[in-house]
């Protein structure tokens, strides 16, 4: 069982293609002789080889005493022969908001304070990254304080495979 409703395989070696992106839960079923085994597990098909990573969390925010909150994203274009062409999508709890970027073969850009970039003017979110090349993705989320000095974490980006689903 594909787990898209299409028929059930019975052969030896099954192969399968899906007709769309999204995740999908399959059953496999083993039968020898009189003994029987099922496995089951979910697949995630991504669209015409984009690459999506997720940064848990970007802020644009206020903070205590004049402190500023902020979010600054870095993009590494792992591949050394295509640029990379990025959709940066933030899921924002007033909205989803977007924006675009690209990073050429091998090279890196730094995306400053990328909450308020994608038009956030305060509060925090989840950023999506979206590319057609392999990425490494990394942000710093920092307190900005009046005297210039920042505190702050870093937040690598995580491969949707590799995060908590909603429910």
């Amino acid at each position: 069982d594909f787990g898209d409703g299409s028929p059930h395989a019975t052969g030896q070696n099954p192969t399968h293609t899906y007709a769309q992106a999204q995740t999908y839960a399959w059953t496999l079923v083993v039968t020898s002789g009189t003994g029987k085994c099922n496995q089951n597990g979910s697949i995630t098909i991504s669209s015409s080889g984009t690459q999506q990573v997720w940064v848990p969390v970007v802020s644009h925010s206020p903070g205590q005493g004049g402190a500023q909150w902020r979010s600054d994203t870095g993009l590494l274009n792992r591949s050394s022969s295509a640029s990379a062409n990025i959709n940066l999508i933030l899921h924002a709890s007033t909205g989803v908001l977007s924006g675009t970027a690209s990073v050429v073969p091998g090279g890196q850009q730094i995306l400053g304070d990328i909450a308020s970039t994608l038009g956030l003017t305060n509060g925090s979110a989840a950023l999506e990254v979206q590319s057609n090349q392999p990425l490494f993705v990394t942000s710093r989320t920092y307190n900005l304080q009046a005297s210039g000095w920042t505190y702050g974490q870093g937040y690598d980006g995580v491969a949707s495979a590799d995060c908590l689903a909603a429910g």
